[in-house]
């Protein structure tokens, strides 16, 4: 694979989660800014020469790249040369031309030490069913309510430990069997009804 797209909220990770992920033994690092077609031109420019050692070109937040420059240096990742790869970092990947995030391979990091995270799953775990259907109705991407599911195992495993041990367990199975349905697609309102009755059982 020639092309990765790191997906991740925490910026400072990065440099730490691509090492894990990737094996760069014997890569030249080059960082490049691309979010003007500014930017995109000099990045053009940069991987039409011929480069004698082994590089990774790091892009991060490519999220914000406008659409013009992410057009603009879509045929150079398409078609790099022999002893380069790009490593593409962006906090959202439905943020990211689906033209470019075909042609790399996506790695998720997940982000639990989001705090903010595990504080709405505190507020929702407190809500009134109403309320957490109301919640769950404004979820419409699948790596959000994926990242929802995940952030709830975290938070449960929690309680496990403190003196919710059966609340704490419910939340877990039930998170865990919402997140395996959602990637097993189907209608996401049935997964989400069911959620909501097994948790309240």
């Amino acid at each position: 694979m020639h092309a990765y797209l790191i997906v991740t909220k925490d910026e400072s990770r990065l440099t730490e989660e691509v090492k894990n992920q990737i094996d760069l033994t014997g890569y030249k690092i080059v960082e490049f800014a691309l979010q003007k077609i500014e930017d995109a031109r000099n990045f053009n420019a940069f991987v039409k020469l011929s480069l004698p050692e082994k590089t990774a070109i790091v892009v991060r937040n490519f999220h914000q790249a406008t659409e013009e420059c992410a057009n603009a240096v879509l045929k150079k990742i398409e078609e790099p040369q022999e002893n380069l790869i790009f490593i593409i970092h962006s906090k959202n990947e439905n943020l990211v031309l689906p033209t470019i995030k075909s042609r790399c391979q996506i790695v998720r990091i997940r982000n639990f030490d989001t705090q903010n995270d595990l504080s709405e799953i505190s507020s929702f775990i407190k809500m009134d069913l109403l309320e957490k259907s109301a919640y769950l109705s404004k979820m419409k991407e699948r790596n959000e309510i994926l990242n929802f599911c995940d952030n709830l195992v975290l938070f449960s495993s929690e309680q496990i430990k403190s003196d919710n041990f059966e609340k704490g367990i419910r939340y877990a199975k039930n998170a865990l069997l919402l997140r395996k349905a959602i990637n097993g697609n189907g209608n996401i309102n049935l997964h989400f009804l069911h959620f909501l009755k097994n948790i309240s059982n």
